[in-house]
């Protein structure tokens, strides 16, 4: 586009001007725009463009469906799980406001609700169900992530509200992944990522070149989601013994900090924290008599280490955690301590395609014959590994997935298989659709799943 001169005239005046205050390189990037008469001027970016919008939103709509390819005859009293097992409306919503807050700067809000309900209980007959399988099952509404972020100093960055830390490597086993509790209302379904229940806590991070420091305080107390009483996951016809409940914050604040360095093609990490455990474990109440078997939450200390190391199209990573504070019921009183090490390898020298190898040994010090023979059944040691396939084809619109987590060397524990693929019909719409096979073994809980083999689709809307 061609200028008028006298335009041509007015904007060089301005730009003289400039230059009388601006540093000589930038007063060349400025002139370079007048040498010729061809020369079009910026394009002026809208000021209702989404980079300028102080907030945004997202969510989405899906409905899914299960159906049990697998499940046994139903006893007397129990539910029939057979065919399908759930009919589910499933609604999520995040919003973020980023606020102006002039130095340092980067201050935001962030919040989300996630909710479902279950429609099977509505099609069938509610009174075949347990009052656990519905209470747990049928309709939740939680909030999800809600935090403020900010930076107080150019090096040190706040965060507090609900939030998920991950310090793990592995995307299919956990060993330093021990912040937030896991939704396992349905085993197999989900990856751990889309497992994962937020937190109320405060977060500090300092950052100083490659090295980080972490430090969290954990003020709120959530249990992990487990299969209420009469599910298809349920491991027993009777229910669970009640269990101790903590309030929130004061002396039931968990506490964690983690080192990390990131270099080229490698980083690593230490971490340490103080928290409940996940599961709980069974205790006479009160202790030492012959009371009534609760289930309770011990405190745990963890101390670990983790690392990843890039070489060319292989990914290797390792976790390793030293936990103490653990209690069984047929040792009471004696605090034990169980060392956690996994090794993993991943690779990509596929177009689009990643292969997954991991393994993961567990050992508990001070196992007896007590404990090993006890309704516990716990084990000196328990190995475990999963492999996965990831790709991707047409595009990226089609995504595939197989996972095989197994039990004990050659599977004698128990196995699970997972099958997926998910297509996108365009950017708003996606249909996906599954297997999940659950294999018998000895040890918990496959002797229970191993009848819930199953099969889900579902179709999921974005706006």
């Amino acid at each position: 586009m061609s200028l008028p001169a006298a335009t041509r005239g007015a904007l060089l005046a301005v730009a003289l001007c400039i230059a009388s205050i601006a540093p000589a390189d930038e007063v060349d990037d400025l002139m370079d725009g007048f040498e010729d008469d061809d020369a079009e001027l910026p394009e002026i970016p809208d000021a209702d463009t989404p980079r300028d919008r102080l907030y945004s939103y997202h969510g989405s709509i899906s409905l899914g469906a299960l159906y049990y390819t697998a499940q046994h005859s139903a006893r007397p009293g129990e539910t029939d799980w057979r065919g399908f097992g759930a009919l589910r409306l499933r609604g999520e919503f995040e919003a973020d406001l980023d606020l102006p807050v002039p130095w340092p700067g980067d201050w935001a809000l962030h919040a989300g609700v996630v909710g479902f309900r279950n429609v099977i209980y509505a099609l069938r007959d509610r009174d075949d169900y347990s009052h656990d399988v519905k209470q747990t099952s049928e309709a939740d509404l939680d909030l999800g992530e809600a935090w403020l972020r900010g930076s107080l100093l150019r090096d040190l960055d706040f965060k507090v509200g609900r939030q998920i830390v991950n310090w793990g490597r592995s995307d299919n086993l956990r060993v330093l992944d021990v912040i937030n509790p896991l939704d396992n209302r349905e085993p197999g379904l989900l990856d751990i990522e889309d497992l994962r229940m937020p937190l109320a806590m405060t977060r500090l991070d300092y950052y100083r070149g490659p090295f980080s420091i972490t430090g969290l305080a954990i003020h709120e107390r959530r249990d992990a989601e487990l299969p209420g009483h009469g599910s298809a996951y349920f491991p027993s016809a009777s229910p669970n013994p009640g269990t101790e409940r903590r309030g929130n914050g004061g002396s039931n604040t968990e506490w964690a900090v983690a080192l990390r360095a990131v270099f080229s093609g490698w980083d690593a990490s230490l971490h340490w924290a103080r928290y409940f455990e996940e599961i709980p474990h069974l205790e006479m109440f009160p202790a030492g008599g012959a009371g009534a078997v609760i289930q309770r939450h011990n405190r745990l200390t963890l101390i670990g280490a983790g690392g990843n190391l890039a070489l060319g199209n292989f990914l290797l990573r390792t976790e390793v955690a030293s936990i103490d504070g653990l209690e069984y019921l047929a040792d009471p009183g004696d605090r034990k301590r169980r060392l956690d090490a996994l090794i993993g390898v991943e690779y990509s020298g596929f177009t689009d395609q990643f292969l997954t190898l991991e393994a993961l040994n567990r050992r508990v010090s001070g196992i007896d014959t007590s404990i090993r023979h006890s309704a516990e059944r716990a084990r000196e040691n328990q190995f475990q590994w999963a492999a996965r396939y990831d790709g991707d084809f047409w595009n990226a619109t089609l995504h595939a997935s197989v996972l095989g987590l197994v039990l004990g060397p050659k599977g004698r524990g128990g196995y699970l298989v997972r099958a997926t693929a998910e297509y996108d019909v365009n950017d708003s719409l996606a249909v996906s659709g599954g297997i999940v096979i659950f294999g018998d073994g000895n040890a918990a809980p496959f002797p229970i799943w191993h009848r819930n083999d199953l099969l889900y689709i579902d179709a999921k809307l974005s706006f």
